[in-house]
């Protein structure tokens, strides 16, 4: 699971996000008075393995939304989980994802950043590749599909010497 922290509501404060596991929802916990809530204000309606959260402003409103990305091996072909977007409304998250990767995979890692310099957050989801969503414009946010795909080679080596030095390659995908 994940843990990140953010002020949801607006109110100066950090609240705590918090990745489900397992098939439980994520979840929002509000810090009220300098004190963490026992009972979270904010649930998920879907469950899937969060591994990883990530706050950010992707509609431009100037209110966190939470990007989560998804690790799940209750299918039976054992594809993984579809990463989800939850738009900030009103000072709290909107329990149903207003978008879902249409891919799944094993994703370990969620960031946001301007990957194509046009002012907006664009999302990247590390895991079993490596998949870089670019936003179409912040007011109305829209990841572009998946038909121009961009293939980048990552490198890595073994940590143990008792094996040879090899390179992995693992895929990554620019949307």
């Amino acid at each position: 699971s994940s843990v990140a922290w953010g002020d949801v509501d607006g109110d100066g404060d950090l609240d705590l996000a918090v990745g489900g596991r397992f098939g439980f929802s994520n979840l929002v916990y509000l810090t009220e008075n300098g004190m963490l809530q026992a009972s979270a204000a904010w649930s998920s309606a879907d469950s899937y393995e969060t591994t990883s959260l990530a706050w950010g402003d992707i509609d431009g409103d100037g209110d966190l939304d939470l990007a989560a990305a998804n690790w799940e091996q209750r299918s039976d072909d054992n594809a993984g989980g579809p990463n989800r977007l939850y738009l900030n409304e009103d000072g709290m998250l909107q329990a149903t994802a207003v978008w879902s990767s249409v891919d799944g995979g094993y994703a370990d890692s969620v960031a946001w950043g301007d990957v194509d310099g046009d002012g907006d957050l664009d999302l990247a989801v590390g895991g079993s590749s490596l998949k870089i969503y670019a936003n179409g414009r912040p007011s109305h946010p829209r990841f572009a599909g998946q038909s121009e795909a961009v293939s980048i080679a990552l490198n890595s080596s073994p940590i143990s010497s008792d094996l040879q030095t090899a390179t992995a390659l693992a895929p990554a995908n620019f949307y």
